[in-house]
């Protein structure tokens, strides 16, 4: 079925956000899990993948990554009584347009032949740090949309010459509830990171063969200071917006309760009569 809308829940927003922003250098990515209603994708809860291979300008998931999160989607059916499946796929474009490119439209034609209601979407970020030779006008324009990210859903379309990006209208739908996925996702993010960045420093030291001291040391530099990058630039702010997350959820849980026992105090001041009208009625 061709899909009119994609329809994408606050949480899973924030955590493609979060993940699209832990790096500027390479594209990371993950998988969509939702359920399918008509001709509307809902996507609920992302799973970040680990890239095996870091590159600049592209990612593409494998299928052992597919057959896991298949069985990881069956699980949060079963934890959460709802019918999800894998619906899509989601990554980043550091400094460069929202676009799909060829490489992205092939994939996400090959995703369709899997499944017909695939869909993808791809974050493009970090704008205005890509001006480095503008002038002092242009990057005070830059500036001033530094904050732009843009958010888009697309499906292929096969043509005579290979795939043609068709884009997909998204919204951004309100979380019911707060979710223990969410932060179960958001908190894998640094390992993620942290296990890439171990798989980088191996791999260096394999092609080194039986590296000499300074070799060594410069090895394990590196990849300390990778880590303290995304200690700095992911792992402390994910920490402070997850502490605001909780505790605005607490504000509001607390403003329900105050509400609670009002309405449970009115009730109680309440003829009888009057009573246990406004009980059948609430029935």
């Amino acid at each position: 079925m061709t899909q009119r809308r994609v329809e994408v829940t606050s949480d899973a927003f924030y955590g493609c956000m979060m993940h699209a922003l832990s790096t500027e250098s390479e594209e990371v990515m993950g998988l969509l899990v939702g359920d399918v209603h008509g001709d509307t994708v809902r996507i609920s809860v992302i799973l970040p993948l680990r890239r095996m291979d870091k590159r600049k300008d592209r990612v593409e998931p494998r299928p052992e990554q597919l057959s896991a999160a298949a069985e990881q989607a069956d699980c949060l059916s079963s934890a959460t009584g709802q019918s999800l499946r894998v619906v899509g796929w989601y990554h980043s474009h550091p400094h460069i347009t929202w676009m799909p490119s060829h490489v992205d439209c092939r994939t996400q034609g090959t995703m369709q032949m899997l499944d017909q209601d695939f869909v993808g979407i791809i974050v493009s970020c970090f704008h205005s740090r890509s001006q480095n030779g503008a002038t002092f006008d242009e990057r005070e324009r830059s500036l001033k949309s530094a904050d732009r990210i843009q958010f888009t859903a697309f499906r292929a379309v096969h043509t005579d010459t290979g795939h043609s990006a068709r884009y997909v209208p998204v919204a951004i739908v309100p979380s019911v509830a707060p979710s223990k996925v969410l932060v179960e996702r958001i908190v894998e993010i640094p390992e993620l990171l942290f296990k890439e960045e171990q798989d980088t420093m191996e791999t260096a030291c394999r092609q080194s063969g039986s590296p000499d001291v300074i070799t060594l040391l410069h090895n394990v530099s590196v990849y300390t200071q990778a880590l303290c990058s995304i200690m700095d630039i992911f792992a402390v702010p994910m920490l402070q917006s997850l502490e605001q997350y909780i505790s605005e959820y607490e504000r509001r849980i607390a403003g329900l309760r105050k509400e609670k026992k009002e309405l449970e105090k009115r009730l109680a001041q309440e003829p009888p009569r009057r009573k246990a009208a406004a009980i059948r009625t609430v029935v």
